[in-house]
């Protein structure tokens, strides 16, 4: 997010304006040597129009210009303290925040009492400092919202990533309040998360009208999206009546299903948390909390849930999701068939989840070891984790199992070919094709080889 002024957008730290704005305090202006050369040489006589150039060079975003122009007009006249805000903002959208932190302390000096303004400006040199990792600028921004509603601080505190999870609750007090005073699509948006939380379908009404009324493209897209939800409430109402009747894992998870479906992210976190707290061996609730944690920006404890989000890999169909479902229903039990851990390992690994299939794969063979097919599903899970040298040691194993085990023999043939080691890769295939002739894609793969090997 980037800082922003009564103005308009402020170059954020980042930003290529801020390169080149920070090379304008080495190398002025043309703007600023033409002010500094009238108030020095030709308007001796009169007093220069300062306020004139100072917001010309806000329009411009010239911040060199503004700190000192703002700065020769307080010289000029001590009595405007408040160029001291204009100094220290133009500061810090330079980059330089020492001298701007000097700047709002002398400013702060001349206050009877902290400003929502100065409060604002303290909460964005604090966040340009540690974004996101502490909560400093929240804190002045709550205390500069308190003293006098901006949309410029209202924009900063509805942003999800200045609170911790477990703050959620603060968070959407906060959003409610901001929303009362700016009806911003974020902001309505943000708050219609609370009011579905609670079921309130007339507060929902309430804010897709007003997101109609700002019709803005966002806001339209919006409101879009809330009626849907608001125009399947009555499917809302059979996934709560089965969690109030049974209240199992498979419940909690179907409704996470619906929520992250209608994109409420943070009301499917929560199912999908709940689910796991009450069946732990599930798989389903897991794939709808690294989705979740993905859309939040939180892309570390997705990685830690060893769930692959891109490409809609975690986006299953219902027929998926009825199978994985049913899998996981049974994987709960207090007594469990093996079997199941080797189905789901291998939904899994169709589904493009490769860790979370080995690790029921895992489950099952340490009970079964000798299962052949069941160390061909591993050959192909270390193949979807680009481990071929693993992949390998498991066909092989497979095949020493059962030496006329076809899958184990396509499976070196396959991984050999991968590592363009074509004579290995052509044996295998010639051991398939010797046993089904008729075979038109293992006899093409075999000629390939053999054509590869001759160059």
């Amino acid at each position: 997010m980037q800082v922003l002024t009564g103005q308009g957008e402020a170059p954020s730290c980042s930003s290529p304006y801020l390169s080149k704005a920070i090379t304008v305090m080495h190398r002025p202006s043309p703007l600023l040597v033409f002010l500094l050369f009238c108030s020095t040489s030709l308007l001796t006589a009169d007093s220069p129009p300062f306020a004139n150039w100072l917001e010309q060079a806000q329009r411009d975003r010239d911040w060199a210009t503004v700190a000192e122009v703002a700065a020769r007009w307080l010289k000029a006249d001590p009595n405007q303290r408040g160029l001291l805000e204009d100094i220290a903002r133009a500061r810090l959208y330079q980059g330089d925040l020492k001298r701007a932190e000097a700047q709002l302390d002398r400013w702060e000096k001349t206050l009877a009492t902290p400003t929502a303004s100065s409060l604002a400006l303290r909460g964005e040199l604090a966040f340009a400092k540690d974004r996101y990792k502490s909560n400093k600028a929240r804190e002045y921004w709550m205390l500069s919202y308190a003293s006098k509603a901006t949309a410029d601080v209202a924009r900063r505190l509805t942003d999800p990533q200045l609170w911790h999870p477990s703050e959620r609750k603060l968070f959407e007090q906060w959003v409610l309040r901001i929303s009362k005073t700016h009806s911003s699509a974020q902001t309505l948006t943000l708050a219609t998360e609370t009011h579905l939380r609670h079921r309130d379908w007339q507060a929902l009404a309430q804010v897709i009208a007003s997101l109609n009324e700002i019709a803005t493209r966002s806001a339209i897209s919006a409101a879009i999206r809330l009626q849907t939800s608001l125009d399947q409430r009555d499917q809302l109402a059979i996934h709560d009546q089965r969690v109030a009747d049974h209240a199992t894992g498979s419940a909690f998870a179907k409704r996470a299903s619906y929520f992250i479906n209608q994109g409420w992210t943070q009301l499917a976190l929560e199912d999908a948390t709940q689910s796991l707290a009450i069946a732990p061996r599930a798989v389903f609730p897991k794939i709808i909390q690294a989705r979740c944690l993905m859309a939040q920006g939180e892309s570390d404890q997705s990685r830690e849930l060893q769930v692959v989000t891109y490409k809609e890999a975690a986006i299953l169909t219902p027929e998926q999701q009825a199978s994985l479902l049913k899998l996981d229903a049974l994987a709960s039990q207090a007594i469990i068939d093996p079997q199941i851990h080797k189905q789901r390992a291998h939904l899994l690994q169709e589904l493009d989840q490769p860790a979370l299939s080995l690790l029921d794969l895992s489950i099952y063979q340490s009970s079964q070891p000798e299962d052949p097919d069941a160390w061909v599903l591993a050959g192909k899970v270390q193949l979807d984790l680009k481990e071929p040298a693993k992949a390998k040691a498991a066909f092989l194993h497979s095949r020493n199992l059962g030496p006329n085990h076809a899958p184990a023999w396509q499976g070196l043939a396959e991984t050999a070919l991968q590592q363009a080691d074509y004579e290995t890769a052509e044996a295998c295939y010639q051991w398939l094709s010797d046993r089904d002739p008729s075979n038109v894609q293992i006899t093409e793969a075999l000629q390939l080889c053999q054509s590869r090997r001759q160059r």
